[in-house]
């Protein structure tokens, strides 16, 4: 089987897939610029969302996803990511302090590790990566997206122990 998931430098033009073959589980995993701007694409609306997706959006990603503020997002982002994953069967990584990973089953994770020096350009390709990587491995959505985000952040929190967090 195969696990889809766009390319780091994708632009707002267009998707950019790579593929990893592993076997038991597939996924897609949808990150930053490559899915959420060009979100019709993946039509919602239409329910043609692939089976066993995990989005990673930030709050402005999510925004634009909605046709709401970031400051709507925000305001309320447990109950936003919990009840998009559970509208389109998706699992929802909704990036930032204290990031939600949201089932569609209606379970939402709150994640306590990373800091702000996350919050730079690549860091959510590798956030998608390892969540790709679990999937690959043979771990469920909802596995993968947990474990990757705990780890994320934490390897995070390591260097900014040892670098800070502008260093990164």
């Amino acid at each position: 089987e195969r696990c889809k998931r766009p390319c780091p430098g994708a632009s707002v033009t267009g998707w950019i897939h790579g593929t990893i073959v592993f076997r038991k589980q597939s996924g897609q995993v949808s990150e930053s610029n490559q899915g959420f701007q060009t979100a019709p694409k993946l039509d919602f609306a239409g329910g043609n969302v692939p089976e066993n997706a995990v989005l990673t959006p930030h709050p402005g990603e999510m925004a634009r996803l909605l046709g709401i503020s970031v400051s709507a997002v925000q305001s309320d982002r447990y109950h936003i990511a919990k009840q998009f994953a559970e509208d389109f069967g998706v699992t929802l990584v909704l990036k930032g302090s204290n990031t939600l990973i949201a089932t569609p089953q209606g379970k939402v994770y709150v994640n306590l590790t990373g800091n702000n020096g996350m919050g730079k350009g690549g860091s959510g390709d590798i956030l998608a990566g390892m969540i790709a990587s679990f999937l690959a491995q043979g771990m469920t959505t909802e596995a993968a997206a947990v474990t990757a985000v705990y780890y994320h952040g934490l390897i995070g929190d390591k260097c900014a122990e040892k670098y800070s967090t502008r260093a990164m």
